[in-house]
C-alpha cells in the first residue's frame, strides 16, 4: 500500500500580470512495510513446528509408530506417556477419539505434549510427578490468554513452557532455576 502526495508550487517571476503563472509540481510517494514477507516467515515457522509436534505426537500416541523422534528412546517415551497418563491428556484410543476433535484441539494437545517432553529433559524433570492436572491447564488456558494475539505457534510454545517452569519453580522454593540448569541447556 502506498501513499501518494502531490503538492504544487505557484511560482511567478517578474511583476507583470501578462505573464503566465507557473506551477511546480512534486510528487511523493510513501510506501508502507509490506506485511506479507513477516507473514510469510510466521507461516513458514509455524509449518516447521507444527510439523515437529505432529511427529511427537504421533510417535507418543502410536504403539506402532517405527521411527524414534529425536532420539528419544523407549525407556523416555513411556515415562513421558506416564506423566501425560496421570495428567489426564494421553488419548488411549486415538483413531476413534481424534475423528471428534476440531484441528484446534488437536494443536492445543500437540502443544501440551510437546511441552511435557521439554520439560522432562529439562533440568525440572523431578518436579513432573508433583504437577497437578489442575496447575497444568490453569497455566496453558493462561498462555492462551496471554498469547492469544500471536499468531506464533513457537512464542506461545515457549511461553507456556516458561510459565510451566516458573509454576514448578516456585512450588518448590527455587529462587535460581539456572543452578539447576544442565549443560546446554537455555532459559
Amino acid at each position: 500500500m502506498s501513499l501518494l502526495l502531490i503538492i504544487i508550487f505557484n511560482t511567478r517571476s517578474g511583476t507583470n500580470q501578462n505573464d503566465a503563472s507557473r506551477y511546480s509540481i512534486v510528487k511523493l510517494y510513501f510506501e508502507q512495510p509490506n506485511e506479507q514477507p513477516n507473514r510469510q516467515a510466521t507461516d513458514k515457522a509455524n509449518e516447521h513446528i507444527i510439523t515437529k509436534l505432529d511427529l511427537l505426537f504421533n510417535y507418543l500416541i502410536y504403539n506402532n509408530a517405527q521411527k524414534k523422534f529425536e532420539d528419544i528412546s523407549q525407556n523416555e517415551k513411556d515415562a513421558i506417556v506416564k506423566i501425560l497418563k496421570r495428567l489426564d491428556i494421553f488419548i488411549e484410543n486415538p483413531s476413534i477419539v481424534l475423528k471428534y476433535f476440531s484441528e484446534e484441539q488437536k494443536l492445543e494437545y500437540k502443544i501440551q505434549y510437546w511441552a511435557i517432553k521439554e520439560i522432562y529433559f529439562s533440568s525440572l524433570s523431578i518436579f513432573l510427578n508433583d504437577l497437578t492436572r489442575e496447575q497444568f491447564i490453569l497455566r496453558f488456558l493462561k498462555a492462551k490468554k496471554y498469547m492469544k494475539n500471536s499468531n506464533s505457534i513457537n512464542e506461545f510454545l515457549n511461553y507456556f513452557i516458561f510459565c510451566l517452569q516458573e509454576e514448578m519453580a516456585a512450588a518448590h522454593k527455587i529462587a535460581d532455576r539456572k543452578s539447576l540448569k544442565k549443560e546446554g541447556e537455555e532459559y
